[in-house]
């Protein structure tokens, strides 16, 4: 089987989509990537409050095309493989902040940008700075 592992920025599926500005992907699902389709949790101030807790409401979007489209498309390219190295040193790294989110988030109780100050800590600690 010839099979990689793609990250794309949410910011591009967003944009290629048209979202409205202001939309955020919370996060992404595929485990009906095999049906052809991928679930993003998405976050954006027209869309209804929703309790912690209760069920995030589905929508499914009208997606339009109107005018002519641009004069320049998005080229694609596989780009390079990601050594093994590497993926190693990122798997750490989020296993650290992982594991220093979560023990954030049940010291404090605060869900909210736990993660990301994780980030930040064990970056810091690695001596890079944002």
């Amino acid at each position: 089987m010839k099979v990689a592992r793609i990250v794309v920025s949410t910011e591009i599926i967003l944009d290629a989509l048209a979202f409205p500005k202001g939309a955020k992907v919370k996060a992404c699902m595929g485990e009906r990537a095999p049906l052809g389709e991928i679930e993003l949790f998405v976050e954006h101030d027209d869309l209804p409050d929703v309790a912690q807790g209760h069920e995030i409401p589905q929508r499914v979007p009208t997606i339009t095309t109107t005018g002519e489209p641009p004069a320049a498309f998005f080229a694609f390219d596989w780009g390079k493989e990601v050594e093994p190295e590497e993926t190693a040193v990122l798997r750490r790294f989020y296993d650290d902040v992982c594991r220093r989110a979560e023990h954030n988030m049940e010291k404090t109780g605060k869900l909210e940008g736990a993660h990301y100050a994780a980030m930040r800590s064990v970056l810091a600690e690695r001596g890079v700075g944002l």
